[in-house]
């Protein structure tokens, strides 16, 4: 693939980013383009459900995983202490939060984080390849978004 907008062999969209992992430049610029790849498949669809589908599934899995170890080891509100556009959240006291209650709490922050994530990110076009976030950081960062209500609810 030499740019962003080839399309694959068999009109499925590239794989999503599932896991971390560290990368060279020209992996992260590949990756990126693969993005790129989805996000284009994806409005060329409208959005259809069979394009969406894969998508979604591997923003869930990665998001979820996140999600439930930042939650489980409190890094969560370490992640929205330090950045500006995040609403901060004090910690629950000490043994609060059970390991049950943390895969709940992240997949409540997942499913939401997914319909904004589609709704207000992807078909407005906010993501932005050239900002240098991949998808699955984006969805992430969507997550953070969506955890502080998620928390206070709970």
């Amino acid at each position: 693939m030499t740019d962003g907008t080839q399309r694959r062999s068999g009109g499925n969209p590239p794989p999503v980013q599932r896991r971390v992992t560290s990368c060279t430049e020209d992996e992260h610029l590949e990756r990126l383009r693969a993005d790129v790849d989805t996000v284009l498949t994806l409005q060329l669809s409208n959005f259809a459900d069979e394009a969406w589908e894969p998508l979604a599934n591997a923003l869930v899995e990665y998001g979820f995983a996140v999600m439930r170890a930042w939650i489980a080891s409190e890094r969560i509100f370490k992640e929205l202490a330090v950045s500006r556009s995040f609403a901060k959240v004090s910690p629950p006291p000490e043994g609060w939060l059970t390991k049950g209650e943390a895969e709940s709490m992240a997949g409540e922050v997942v499913t939401l984080a997914l319909r904004a994530f589609g709704d207000d990110v992807l078909a407005k076009g906010v993501w932005d390849a050239r900002r240098g976030a991949s998808l699955s950081t984006f969805f992430v960062g969507q997550c953070k978004l969506q955890f502080p209500n998620v928390y206070r609810r709970w």
